[in-house]
This record gives structure tokens, C-alpha cells and sequence, in this order.
């Protein structure tokens, strides 16, 4: 049985959990609130969920730590951007999830739009960055 750290608390880290459980993981979660069903789960398998910042690197990964995750999942944008799957690395633990500096196409659209704008990707749609509002 793996001990398996989910986070998120979004519908798709609900199916995952769901997943992992049938898998027969022990299901711990960083959620950034209680999600009823991934805590239900995390139960039922004998595991843990703690409510934090799940933007907090050294939050997330003292939680694993402490819990003895074997294996790691983090899935939202944000949570990938602030470099949380870095941090469980750093701290030992293998994470299925891309680090800060490989995921930035998935969080930082304009760093996208420039990246496919430089390589000539046919069908790219005219954009701009703008960095003030007015």
C-alpha cells in the first residue's frame, strides 16, 4: 500500500483520489478547504487530509513528511506555479507532478503565447501582454 499525497481540492483531484483509493493507496490531501468526498476517501483508506495554503511549499511538504508519503500528486495551476512540487522533491518525495519551472506553460499564459509565437505554431490567434490595466 502506497501512502499517496493528493493536492488540490477540485473535481479533478476528486477523480484521482477516487483512483488512487481503488488503486489501494492510503489517501493523505492538502486541501486549501475540507472537499466532503477526497476527505471521505482519505479516510476510508486509512489516511489524512490537513486544510492550509496549499500554495505553501514547506507547508505541504512538512505535511508529507510527517505522514510518510511515498508518492505525490499536485495538480492545480497555482499550486504549481508557487513551486510545490519542488518543494516535495527538495524534501525527498517523489511528486508525479511537473516542477515549477516545467509546468510554467500551463501557468503563465503569456510566457504560452511567446513560446509558440517564437517557434512559428500555426493557428496562433493575435495577442498582447499588457502589464498595466488602464
Amino acid at each position: 500500500m502506497t501512502n499517496f499525497l493528493l493536492v488540490g481540492n477540485g473535481a479533478r483531484e476528486h477523480i484521482i483520489a477516487e483512483k488512487a483509493v481503488e488503486s489501494g493507496a492510503k489517501l493523505f490531501s492538502c486541501m486549501a478547504y475540507k472537499h466532503p468526498a477526497i476527505s471521505r476517501l482519505c479516510e476510508k483508506s486509512g489516511g489524512a487530509y490537513k486544510t492550509c495554503d496549499i500554495c505553501n511549499p514547506s507547508e505541504v511538504a512538512e505535511f508529507a513528511g510527517s505522514q510518510g508519503i511515498e508518492l505525490a500528486f499536485a495538480s492545480p495551476d497555482e499550486v504549481l506555479a508557487k513551486g510545490v512540487s519542488d518543494g516535495l522533491i527538495r524534501k525527498g518525495i517523489p511528486c508525479a507532478s511537473p516542477t515549477q519551472a516545467a509546468s510554467r506553460i500551463e501557468w503563465d499564459k503569456a510566457y504560452a503565447r511567446e513560446l509558440l509565437s517564437s517557434h512559428n505554431v500555426p493557428g496562433m490567434p493575435k495577442f498582447g501582454i499588457f502589464l498595466d490595466e488602464t
